[in-house]
């Protein structure tokens, strides 16, 4: 039978009793430690097993992200799907929490600071927690955990320590536990093996003293690592940071899905809900005292041993040829490389922020910027900046976390600033759609595991690099996963693959000297006696190895080189079967065949039921040299990135001086006009410097060629002109323009007027990439040099005030080159600066929109040329003249800055960004896309060019900046900005499409210092208009009219954002807004649309309130108030005194005059529709006749006058009376 708390309670209660401790005798020490041991063995009675079998630990300690540990624990082990259990899981850890409990052990012992020994450890005098309640006897908590811990833990524990202190029962009694436990495997993913050995290794090498303080290592290493892992769980936090709490003062949730899914259980956890999900806090605990930042040396210290260890553990797995062993070992050196970098940047933001508080802010930022260097150093070899800013970058909360969370958005900013851009791939894109080939390259492969040979295709992304062609360049392919294998021979026996010349494809040499035409073609040629078979009759047939990339590298490693027997494989039949499948993924399935396996099984070669040549897709643009030249004689030029078969420009710079020469000159230039000028020049040179042969530089050698250029004379400039652009574009594209035939005498290339127009394209896009990114090493440079990371109390940040001022003195220097420089930055810049905190399409909007600078602004657009007034498929950058321009783009992300004039900017591409600037513009966008767009000064129309179209995907930001500007859209989530000062904007927002799907959200987000108070709202006929009051302008007229809202739902904005983060709906937009207020003249005033107020105003109004609760105030004149069956419970309010002035309430059809009920009820006079609940209220009756309403009458003309319906004590005393009075 179970023992259970109650069981326990009982316990305690006979032990009372049987030991005589009545009337709070206080125990002896002898009667105390009697009870502490019986009481631990009536709880180890209970039971410490998960109740979901095979459920792994997961152990707490401390706060975690400012909540308690143990209602996080417990909020995962509810989401973990049984896979997880926390100790308030099982039996004895409920009782240890029981208050039930704890108030009968009192009885006992008859002292709290006793009771509390009994369970949570006696305290020294130095205020430290032991793990011993009495005596030498565990404290209840540390007895249960350590029995927990060994009842339940394995494999890799998880745990939630950031804030694990030296003395809790985590670090002194679970810890240990999972250390020597012999079913625990990794702790936090570290191995314990490796734990055990760290401490012995800090010992025996001096680092630490004794074994104690090795421990302490151990434990601040284990808790920084938890404090990585414990960031991807959300904590709900409200509007000032604090945790979310329910009545009951716990925690009302935890979102843990990201954290599962970083655990690869993606589909374990679940995230915050809706209403929480938009503020959190991360849960990376960073030390903020000198012995935090103790503990992260110590954390480091530890780090470096665990990479250590496990580049150890790589070199083994890798000579032992074990796979599995390898992948292992990859990622867990990969980890712990990412670990080190955390705590590396976590140790800057430490040092610097003692040094920025102690008022040494120039030490802050030296520290800075050579933490910072060696951080870089890091994040090139491990490829983990955006790793360590998923685990940084959201912290939140603490002095130090944010200093180090600005420390790594500075340092991202600021590198992707000064990084150098590469060649665009495009440039490949557009040249490929001029061919009429795709490349691809063709190596023999096997089938291993029955499944068919799987392939990934080219990533444009993350490319992987191999010598593919076997010519000493490394270029983008497609590749065979690792379950399957290339067939490869290590022919210059360095033990490694280094191109596709050591594959079996078109890239192998053959005996005569000539390439094979495919790899089975390759594999024949080692069929020596003629059998159709290579096996090991064959001289070759022991040298054979298979390749399997098990890391997907495109580097073989010893550990991925099999020899057949162990592969089962006894031959290879080189004979194939014509066949040709183009795959999704670019590769494509060549001639199929099979191999024979020594169990005589025909195993495959393809992805069909039998083998194949797999001809892989190759992006031969993206490419590295394999060998380096030395670049120290030009190492004060601008390099960039080669591509195809061209290297480096540093590198090609050594093989041709010319080249050099003009990159000198290049650097040395200080206006944009010289640069271009130069840029064709050097483009030829450093083409030239590539060793292949392209269409006119001897491709067709033996071939009698004719290149035909339509509608241009062979041997004409023109013509020659388009030679030396194919002859770049082959080069740095790395193929010729057509394949090269194989015995044809004749050949004809032919240069269409369409292929011209891609070629061109490609030409240009190759010339504006090389442009770009040498400006930014040499002219632009200053400008970036002069940005600088900014050091204060609240973090790191960038500064861009130097820049600024170093652009403007440009401009006064020389007005137009200066413009230009503004803008190039802009476009070659403005994407980065801006993430970083630079508004530079603001500030250069300033200098364009300045009448002063209009000559300045033509002649630089002038200067600029046509790549800056037309759209490619890169980013573009419209500068406007002082004039009014037309343009219309197609392209996406373009800035397009209208400048001076009305302007008209059409824009049918993705995410542009489009600014007016000053004049009464038309800014048009497309539909189905995501645009930014701000009219700038002026009365504006900015307008969706199909308003019922449009999609919930997709979203527009829309500013109308000053001036009353007009904006039509339609069916997107749109977000509207006001400012004050912004004039009165009309929004007409039909949120439908032609395709019936759920529209996104509209919001109207205003902007810094509007409140909710100062809105004031009206309606005026079917339109809502909202008053922007401005309490240090009285006379501000800022307002906003949403057109149709009472008309239909779907022209109604979602919500109205304030940027203290509060929010009307829309619903509650309804309420304020249906007030409707009439003019000097006779106004109608109705409504249709729920409750509403109705202000008359002067003249003789008609007001119907129709269905809904409203008020209707007439103002002076004689108005009339419309009201029947339907009608709700109106209040009608007047007071007019003029003489002669009559009001009348007009009931509505089929109302005689005894249907009405009237009574008194305070002031009020009370009009009823017997048998409804509809009522007509008429305010302060009874306060004065300037309240009354002198008439009533209904659909028959019967008239009731206010002096006939008289002052009536009792409610209905005036029924009798007043169906006499009709008239």
């Amino acid at each position: 039978m179970t023992t259970t708390t109650q069981d326990v309670i009982n316990f305690v209660d006979a032990w009372r009793a049987s030991n005589d401790v009545f009337n709070n005798r206080k125990l002896t020490t002898a009667e105390t430690q009697k009870f502490v041991t019986d009481l631990q063995a009536k709880v180890g009675e209970m039971s410490v097993k998960s109740p979901t079998p095979g459920a792994n630990v997961v152990a707490y300690s401390g706060q975690i992200g400012g909540a308690n540990g143990w209602e996080v624990a417990a909020g995962m082990s509810a989401d973990s799907n049984g896979k997880l259990v926390y100790i308030s899981d099982v039996d004895a850890g409920k009782a240890i929490s029981s208050d039930a409990f704890r108030e009968a052990v009192l009885t006992v012992v008859g002292d709290v600071n006793v009771r509390n020994a009994i369970f949570n450890g006696s305290i020294t005098a130095e205020g430290k927690r032991t793990p011993y309640g009495v005596g030498e006897t565990l404290s209840l908590n540390d007895f249960v955990s350590r029995e927990f811990m060994l009842a339940n833990a394995k494999g890799n524990v998880m745990t939630l320590t950031p804030a694990g202190r030296g003395d809790s029962v985590w670090s002194l009694t679970e810890l240990p536990v999972l250390l020597d436990h012999p079913e625990v495997t990794h702790i936090n993913g570290v191995a314990v093996e490796d734990l055990r050995r760290l401490k012995v290794d800090l010992v025996a090498s001096g680092a630490v003293s004794d074994h104690e303080a090795a421990g302490k290592v151990v434990l601040d290493y284990v808790n920084t690592i938890s404090a990585q892992e414990t960031s991807n769980l959300k904590i709900p936090v409200d509007a000032e940071g604090k945790v979310l709490l329910d009545a009951n003062q716990r925690l009302v949730d935890v979102g843990t899905s990201d954290y599962f899914s970083k655990l690869g259980e993606p589909g374990l956890g679940k995230p915050l809900p809706p209403e929480l999900a938009g503020r959190y806090a991360a849960t990376l605990e960073v030390p903020t005292t000198m012995a935090g930042e103790a503990a992260l040396q110590n954390a480091k210290l530890a780090n470096d041993h665990i990479v250590t260890y496990n580049q150890e553990r790589l070199d083994l797995a890798s000579a032992s040829g074990d796979t599995a062993r390898i992948g292992l070992a990859s990622e867990s050196l990969n980890r712990a490389n990412m670990a080190g970098m955390v705590m590396g940047l976590m140790l800057i933001g430490s040092e610097a922020m003692a040094s920025e508080l102690a008022g040494d802010r120039d030490g802050a930022q030296q520290i800075v910027a050579d933490g910072l260097g060696d951080f870089a150093e890091s994040a090139a070899i491990f490829g983990g900046i955006e790793l360590a800013a998923a685990a940084i970058g959201a912290i939140a909360g603490l002095p130090l976390a944010a200093y180090v969370g600005g420390l790594l958005a500075a340092y991202g900013a600021y590198e992707a600033i000064k990084m150098v851009p590469v060649l665009v791939n495009s440039i490949g894109n557009l040249f490929t759609a001029a061919t009429v080939a795709a490349p691809r390259r063709d190596p023999l492969v096997l089938d291993l595991d029955g499944d068919g040979i799987e392939t990934v295709g080219v990533n444009a992304t993350t490319p992987l690099m191999f010598d593919i062609a076997g010519t000493g360049v490394k270029q983008s392919v497609g590749w065979v996963k690792r379950d399957d294998g290339f067939l490869v021979r290590d022919r210059n026996g360095n033990g490694l693959i280094d191109s596709g010349a050591e594959l079996f494809g078109d890239a192998t040499v053959l005996a005569s000297g000539q390439k094979a035409v495919d790899g089975f073609a390759a594999l024949a040629e080692l069929d020596s006696n003629h059998d159709g078979k290579v096996d090991a009759a064959e001289v070759g047939f022991a040298s054979l190895r298979v390749w399997r990339d098990v890391n997907q590298d495109g580097v073989s490693q010893a550990g991925e080189l099999s020899n057949l027997a162990s592969l089962d494989i006894a031959a290879l039949n080189a004979d194939d079967t014509s066949h040709s499948t183009v795959l999704a993924n670019g590769n494509r399935i060549a001639d199929i065949g099979t191999y024979v396996k020594t169990s005589g099984e025909l195993g495959d070669f393809g992805e069909t039921a039998q083998s194949a040549d797999i001809d892989l897709a190759v992006d031969t643009f993206r490419s590295q040299f394999s060998d380096h030249l030395d670049t120290s004689s030009v190492a004060n030029l601008p390099d960039l990135q080669g591509a195809g078969q061209v290297r480096s420009l540093r590198e090609a710079a050594t093989q041709n001086s010319t080249l050099a020469e003009l990159l000198a000159q290049f650097a040395a230039a200080d206006d944009r006009a010289t640069q271009m000028g130069l840029i064709d020049s050097l483009l030829k040179e450093w083409s030239s410097t590539s060793p292949m042969a392209a269409t006119f530089t001897g491709a067709y050698a033996g071939h009698a060629l004719t290149v035909n250029v339509q509608s241009v004379v062979t041997g004409s400039a023109a013509y020659q002109s388009w030679a030396d652009k194919l002859t770049v574009l082959e080069h740095f594209n790395g193929r010729t323009f057509n394949p090269v035939p194989s015995g044809a005498a004749t050949v004809t290339v032919n240069l269409w007027t369409a292929t011209q127009a891609l070629l061109q394209q490609s030409y240009d896009q190759l010339k504006a990439s090389v442009y770009q990114s040498l400006a930014l090493q040499t002219r632009l440079k200053p400008y970036l040099d002069a940005i600088t990371l900014d050091a204060s109390e609240t973090g790191v940040s960038l500064d861009f005030a130097a820049m600024d001022g170093a652009l403007d003195a440009r401009i006064s220097a020389d007005a137009a080159t200066g413009v230009a420089d503004w803008i190039e930055m802009v476009r070659f810049e403005g994407a980065q600066l801006k993430d970083a905190g630079w508004p530079g399409i603001d500030r250069l909007n300033a200098r364009l929109n300045d009448p002063a600078n209009a000559a300045a602004v033509d002649a630089a657009r002038l200067a600029l040329g046509s790549s800056y007034s037309s759209f490619s498929t890169h980013a573009d950058l419209f500068i406007g003249s002082s004039g009014n321009d037309v343009v219309s783009n197609l392209g996406d992300n373009d800035t397009l800055l209208g400048g001076l004039g009305n302007d008209a900017i059409i824009v049918s591409g993705n995410n542009n960004l489009v600014d007016g600037g000053a004049g009464n513009d038309t800014l048009t966008s497309g539909y189905n896309v995501n645009s930014t767009i701000d009219g700038g000064a002026g009365d504006d129309l900015i307008q969706a060019n199909t308003q019922n179209y449009g999609s919930n995907a997709n979203a527009n930001t829309i500013s109308g900046g000053a001036g009353n500007d007009r904006m039509l859209m339609g069916g997107t989530a749109d977000t509207y900005l006001f400012d004050r000062g912004d004039g009165q904007d009309t929004i007409n927002d039909q949120g439908s499409n032609n395709w019936g799907q759920t529209v996104g959200a509209d919001k109207i987000v205003l902007g810094a210092g509007i409140s909710a108070s100062d809105l004031v709202t009206r309606r005026f006929g079917n339109h809502l208009v909202v008053r922007v009051n401005d309490p240090a302008n009285p006379a501000a007229t800022d307002q906003i009219t949403v057109e149709n809202w009472f008309a239909s739902d779907t022209y109604r904005i979602e919500r109205f954002v304030f940027a203290d983060g509060t929010s009307l709906s829309k619903a509650q937009m309804n309420v304020r807004g249906n007030v409707q207020v009439g003019t000097d003249a006779a106004d109608t005033l109705s409504n249709s649309f729920g409750d509403g107020v109705l202000y008359g105003g002067t003249g003789n109004d008609t007001l119907d309130g129709g269905a809904g609760d409203d008020s209707l105030v007439g103002g002076t004149g004689n108005d009339t108030y419309l009201f029947g069956r339907g009608s709700g419970a109106d209040t009608v309010t007047e007071n007019d005194a003029t003489a002669g002035n009559t009001d009348l309430v007009q009931f509505a059809a089929g109302i005689a005059m005894d249907q009405l009920w009237f009574r008194r009820v305070g002031n009020n006079l009370e009009v009823s529709i017997i048998g409804t609940s509809d009522k007509l209220t008429i305010a302060n009756w009874y306060s004065g006749s300037a309240n009354h309403v002198e008439q009533f009458q209904t659909a028959d003309n019967h008239l009731l006058l206010d002096i006939q319906v008289g002052v009536p004590v009792q409610p209905m005393g005036l029924a009798p009376v007043l169906t006499v009075n009709w008239q």
